[in-house]
């Protein structure tokens, strides 16, 4: 590992719902220093260092060390992978069944693609819209 970044600013009051705001600014690191980013996900870690103070309620933590590197190509790709990733651990200390797809941007490629039809479909529904002659009304 030439660097580790871990990402805690505060502790979080409510884990179970997931991670508080994640940005962008490893992807950015990794980036520039042209390094891969390999994620890392804990759970129980409110047990031990908890929002009420040093009242220690539990000593079970996982750690999941995820094998392959992030295939991420933007900040965004980053963020929501990470997300959906070490979010998903994090909350359940479980992996979610797609993790693979995220971290090698299938599930990425495939959410833009769904995305773009969606938009594609608005957009063509716009157009039926405007060229459906106005209804008459009768007195």
């Amino acid at each position: 590992i030439d660097s580790f970044i871990h990402n805690v600013r505060q502790i979080n009051p409510s884990p179970e719902t997931g991670l508080q705001p994640v940005f962008p600014g490893a992807f950015s690191l990794a980036r520039m220093s042209k390094r891969p980013i390999r994620m890392m996900g804990m759970h129980g870690l409110n047990h031990l260092w908890n929002i009420d103070g040093m009242n220690v309620t539990g000593r079970n933590i996982k750690v999941r060390a995820y094998p392959y590197n992030l295939c991420a190509k933007s900040g965004d790709e980053f963020v929501e992978s990470f997300n959906k990733v070490v979010g998903t651990f994090g909350a359940s200390g479980e992996d979610r069944a797609d993790w693979q797809a995220w971290l090698n941007g299938d599930a990425w490629k495939e959410m833009a693609a769904n995305k773009k039809k969606l938009e594609e479909e608005k957009e063509s529904k716009k157009i039926e819209i405007a060229e459906e002659p106005p209804k008459q009304t009768t007195a």
